[in-house]
Formats: structure tokens, C-alpha cells, sequence
């Protein structure tokens, strides 16, 4: 019998958060931005960092204005029996659906980029299978895996200082040229590649040193602000704005013109680097699908069920026929998740006054 294990410490929190963000988002990130505030794009990448650094702090106070539940019994709380499971299934759905939008778009940017011939199903589905057995024995198994991330960002970043010899600082001049108010509305392109802090309402209670809890999220919310900023300014002053605009893949296309001696191809071992990292974030969002399920019904016959979610999964990612369907999806996706923080922020003050009026009452 297996034996599920879902205690994480807050390092190992640490370490879902990251993995939970860095993921296709950021491969593509730099030439959207290009197209909407030129050679700026690094700037409203900083401010999305820091909307989500405040975020995840309402969060995080509500959860542990709550001691030791999730959202999906905070909510409970909040609205009632009925309307609480109705919210629940929102977010129990909002995890699903971002689940199938990154199968899917791992699918595509393999098939696109190394596996020209091969069905994006078939390669989206053997990059995310492996993941059954690390949802099969819970959290604890998926955050210790999840290390390996290290290693991938550290060789990404190494790719980086390689290719600062190829800079142009005059590419990134002059500062703010596009002005506040396109550079505040470019803010929302960058909400697709942020996605995945939100997690943390979903695992907030399978962390087991909870006082530390607060420090590490912030901490992984920076390093990713840091690693997403420096990306966009890299890429953005290796090939300027105007030839941006015409790469599909911009960070992909920066590996590929990166020339190391020996090694030949940096783009192909990027790719298949950056693979297990992106399907971390696929497994997260299962995880949390199942997760959630599970704080709400029943969990019997637990490996039949995440075995179907899995398969559930990859099938309906394959709904959009084409790219540019998967790229309104992605669209829909992220208007998702800002109404989902926007629930959050609901539940932090519906908290805040719940808890005045029973003073009010106590003290009468």
C-alpha cells in the first residue's frame, strides 16, 4: 500500500513556489513585451514582481489568520456549506484548467522546437506521465524532486553570462521611453508567466514549520521576480526590440546563438533542460487539482483517481486545434487567475470583518 505523504518544511515550500512559476511563460515573455512597450519590457516584468509579492503576503495572512486550514475550508467558513463548495469548485477548476494549458504548451513548444514530426500529444504526454508516480505518494516526494531546479536555473543563468559578451546596453536606452501608462498596462502581459504563486492557499497546510512560512514565499516571489526581470533585459538587449518582435520563442532563440566550445547545439540542451522544470509546474497544478478534491469529497481509491486526473488532462489540453487557439486560452487562463486573486483579496476582507463584529459582539 502506498503511502501518501504530504508534510513539506518551508524551504521545501519554498521550492513549490518557484517551481510553480518558472515554467513556458518566460520563454515567450520578452517578445510580447517587446511588441508592447518596445525595449522597456524589463519594467513592467519588476512591477508584476512586486503586485505579486503583495499578493502572496494577503494570502498568506489570511491562511494564517485561519491556523492551519486551506482556502478550500477557509471558504467554508466564510460563506457557508453551499456557497463555500460552490467557490471551492472555481478554484478546484482554475487549478485544472492551468494544468491543461501547461501540458499543453509544453507539447507545442517540444513538438515545435526539437520534435518537428511528432504529435505535441504524444510528446506532452510522456513529459508529464513520469509525474503519476510522484502524485501517487504525495507532496513531500514532489517538493524533494522539485530540487532539481537548482541545477536547471543554474545552468540557465551560466547560459546568461555567456551570452552578456553579446549585449547591447544601447538597446535598453533610453529608460521608460514608452511611457507610464503603456508600461502599467503591459503589467497584465506579464500575469501568464507569474501564475503559480496563488498555489500556496491550496498547500498552506502541509507546511509544517508554519512561522517561517510567510519569509520563504516572499523570498521565492523574489527570486523570481529577479530571474524573470534579468531575462527580459537580457534577451531585450541581445536582440533589440524590432528583430523581438519577429522571434516566437525569444529565450530559446538566445540559446541558440550562444557558441560554447565542445558543445554544440546550446538550444536542444536548454530545451531538454528546461522540460522537467515546466513539467513541475503541470505536476503542481495536479497536485493542487487533487488535493483540493480531496479536502472536499472522499479519497478512495486515491491512485485510480490522480491516474484519471492525469489522463483527464492531457486529453483536454487538446482541445485548441491550433497555437494561436492555445494562446486564447492562455488569455482566458490569465484573466482566471486575476479573478482568483481577486477572490482572494475578497476572502482577506470578508476575514478582517467577520473578525470585528465577533469583538463587537464579545465585548457587548
Amino acid at each position: 500500500m502506498i503511502k501518501v505523504k504530504n508534510d513539506i518544511t518551508s524551504k521545501q515550500f519554498f521550492v513549490f513556489v518557484v517551481t510553480s512559476e518558472i515554467g513556458t511563460g518566460i520563454i515567450t515573455l520578452p517578445n510580447q513585451l517587446a511588441e508592447k512597450v518596445g525595449h522597456d519590457g524589463w519594467i513592467p516584468t519588476l512591477i508584476g514582481g512586486m503586485v505579486c509579492s503583495l499578493l502572496v503576503l494577503i494570502q498568506l495572512i489570511l491562511l494564517r489568520k485561519h491556523s492551519n486550514k486551506s482556502i478550500i475550508q477557509i471558504n467554508k467558513l466564510l460563506y457557508g456549506k453551499w456557497l463555500g463548495q460552490m467557490f471551492n469548485l472555481l478554484l478546484i477548476a482554475y487549478t485544472f484548467f492551468g494544468g491543461c494549458v501547461i501540458v499543453r504548451r509544453i507539447g507545442d513548444i517540444v513538438a515545435s522546437e526539437i520534435l518537428k514530426d511528432t504529435p505535441s500529444l504524444v510528446t506532452g504526454f510522456f513529459t508529464i506521465i513520469p509525474s503519476l508516480y510522484l502524485l501517487y505518494y504525495g507532496l513531500t516526494p514532489i517538493c524533494r524532486v522539485a530540487h532539481e531546479f537548482f541545477f536547471i536555473v543554474t545552468v540557465t543563468v551560466l547560459m546568461y553570462v555567456v551570452a552578456l559578451r553579446d549585449i547591447d546596453i544601447m538597446n535598453l536606452l533610453p529608460i521608460g521611453e514608452a511611457g507610464m501608462i503603456p508600461i502599467l498596462k503591459a503589467v497584465k502581459t506579464t500575469v501568464y508567466t507569474y501564475i503559480g504563486f496563488e498555489l500556496v492557499v491550496y498547500i498552506y497546510p502541509c507546511v509544517k514549520d508554519k512561522e517561517n512560512a510567510l519569509k520563504y514565499a516572499e523570498l521565492a516571489v523574489l527570486v523570481v521576480t529577479v530571474f524573470f526581470t534579468s531575462t527580459v533585459a537580457l534577451v531585450t538587449g541581445v536582440f533589440g526590440e524590432n528583430m523581438l518582435k519577429e522571434l516566437p520563442t525569444s529565450l530559446i532563440f538566445l540559446s541558440g546563438i550562444i557558441n560554447i566550445p565542445v558543445i554544440e547545439r546550446i538550444d536542444l540542451f536548454f530545451i531538454i533542460l528546461w522540460i522537467p522544470l515546466v513539467a513541475c509546474v503541470a505536476r503542481n497544478f495536479m497536485f493542487c487539482t487533487y488535493y483540493g478534491l480531496e479536502k472536499m469529497f472522499s479519497a478512495k481509491k486515491r491512485n485510480l483517481k490522480v491516474t484519471l486526473l492525469v489522463l483527464l488532462t492531457v486529453l483536454l489540453s487538446r482541445i485548441p486545434k491550433t497555437f494561436s487557439e492555445t494562446e486564447k486560452f492562455v488569455g482566458v487562463f490569465s484573466i482566471y487567475s486575476l479573478i482568483i486573486d481577486a477572490f482572494f483579496i475578497v476572502c482577506f476582507g470578508i476575514s478582517i470583518i467577520k473578525d470585528k463584529l465577533l469583538k463587537n459582539k464579545g465585548g457587548t
